[in-house]
């Protein structure tokens, strides 16, 4: 039953009351009001949220150029009210400024305005025809970058700005009040908009040859999956206790917990750890989870068991509100995603151009330096006060190693040049290592490298070059080769 106040009286708690937003409280009439707390979606702005937020504007051509051409509607009527305040004399010997009349100005600015809309859209229409056949040549990842690329938002604002400021002057101008006035400020920013468009234009046509060589593509998905390995920190502190011990409490959780599964559909993008830490402590609660970025959720499927009480419907909302779903993945906090596309392109141009695969390889190989130095973080993590409050699904530094060389050694078997670069990558991981976890890890796939490649290739003369290099990795790892095994 939904608490009621009739003539506005109380039936419930002041305190209780002071708890529930404006927008839970349906009114019915002046003397009834229903209260009702779990039908009130009260989704809270975090940090995460904000940069998946973000994230989304930023592959997108509409934001940006958006709130340029709402600053250009703005800076309009603020030159043209300027105008109105301050005397002509003001720059009427000021050579630089652009003197006209108002129904002169008029056809100048018309022949602006259809001249950028006129350069706008043969400019983009014909960068399609290089971005398609580049597209066959890299995959879908060249029309991602291609939408985050925020200089190329810039030069669509620039243009979509010029033409908002004309009209709007144009439209500010046609009113007889403004017979009186010179549009010297007007008509000034109207020229100087037509010169950065110029500009603008010649940066474009550079900026997209440049940026459809394969090395700047591979460069910044380089960079990406770096910054994305550097960030992806868990919330909250190691737990201290053995692993045996926390292996028992996740088993015991996972039987006696109480699962939240998902209301819709999509890849997971981003995950608010540090809400989802915040709430585990309010409600005391340990939060086991079964699913991580980059996963594809359906309706029904579980995303992480809370223990030990069952949460109502409400509690169940603000959990999945801490996980952002989607129709794409994203490299937020989903590095693996990053290596994939990079290993996309590998697949798609390493029997045209064996240079992309060892482009590809570097980017890599510095991406995986950090993640070696760091090792692999616990996903048994504690809050302030030493209970243990999530048990989170990682991506291990194994998992971006497979999904690293395996497709790589899968898609060049016998092509020694890229072989010996993928062992001399793993000798250079290996002196960033900081644990015989990781060294192990390397090692394996080292001696998977190698073997594979030996039986093969059939020239002793490349056996011999792959051998020199394998034996140069096994150095800089610090184990035998026989190492896995102990």
């Amino acid at each position: 039953m939904l608490p009621v106040l009739n003539d506005f009286k109380k039936d419930i708690p002041i305190a209780y009351l002071k708890e529930i937003p404006l927008s839970c409280i349906n009114f019915k009439s002046k003397k009834e009001c229903i209260f009702s707390i779990n039908e009130c979606d009260t989704m809270k702005i975090t940090k995460m949220r904000l940069l998946d937020l973000l994230d989304r504007l930023r592959s997108t051509y509409i934001f940006l150029p958006a709130v340029m051409m709402l600053l250009a509607f703005l800076l309009a009527h603020l030159l043209t009210n300027l105008e109105g305040i301050l005397p002509y004399s003001l720059f009427e010997t000021l050579w630089y400024f652009f003197h006209i009349t108002p129904g002169s100005l008029t056809g100048y600015l018309i022949n602006f305005t259809t001249t950028e809309l006129g350069v706008m859209g043969v400019v983009f229409s014909v960068t399609l025809v290089p971005l398609t056949m580049a597209s066959s040549q890299y995959g879908t990842i060249l029309l991602r970058a291609f939408l985050r690329d925020i200089r190329a938002q810039i030069v669509l604002g620039l243009f979509a700005a010029s033409m908002i400021f004309n009209v709007t002057v144009l439209l500010i101008i046609s009113r007889p009040s403004f017979t009186d006035q010179v549009p010297v400020l007007s008509a000034t920013t109207a020229l100087v908009f037509i010169i950065l468009d110029v500009c603008a234009l010649i940066y474009f046509f550079h900026h997209v040859t440049n940026g459809l060589q394969a090395s700047t593509i591979i460069s910044r998905l380089g960079s990406e999956l770096s910054q994305s390995i550097r960030e992806d920190n868990l919330p909250g502190t190691p737990a201290g206790s053995s692993t045996e011990i926390l292996g028992e409490r996740e088993a015991a959780i996972a039987r006696e917990g109480v699962p939240i599964s998902s209301g819709s559909s999509g890849y997971i993008r981003s995950i608010d750890y540090e809400q989802l830490l915040k709430i585990a402590q309010q409600n005391n609660l340990t939060f086991s989870f079964g699913c991580t970025t980059g996963d594809f959720i359906g309706p029904g499927d579980t995303l992480l068991v809370a223990w030990p009480k069952s949460p109502d419907q409400g509690f169940m909302n603000e959990v999945r509100d801490c996980f952002m779903l989607g129709d794409y993945r994203t490299m937020l906090q989903d590095p693996e995603f990053g290596i994939t596309q990079l290993v996309n392109i590998v697949a798609r141009s390493a029997n045209n151009d064996p240079s992309i695969p060892v482009m590809v390889l570097n980017q890599i190989g510095v991406a995986l330096e950090f993640s070696a130095e760091r090792g692999n973080p616990s996903p048994y993590r504690q809050d302030s006060s030493g209970k243990l409050r999530m048990i989170a699904k990682i991506r291990s530094f194994d998992q971006l190693m497979i999904s690293s060389f395996d497709l790589i050694r899968y898609y060049t078997p016998d092509n020694t040049h890229i072989i010996t670069t993928m062992l001399n990558t793993i000798g250079r991981i290996a002196n960033h290592a900081r644990s015989d976890e990781i060294r192990k890890v390397l090692l394996h796939h080292a001696i998977l490298i190698e073997e594979e490649s030996v039986s093969k290739i059939s020239s002793e003369h490349d056996r011999q070059l792959i051998r020199q290099s394998y034996e140069t990795t096994v150095r800089a790892i610090g184990l035998p080769a026989d190492g896995l095994s102990s």
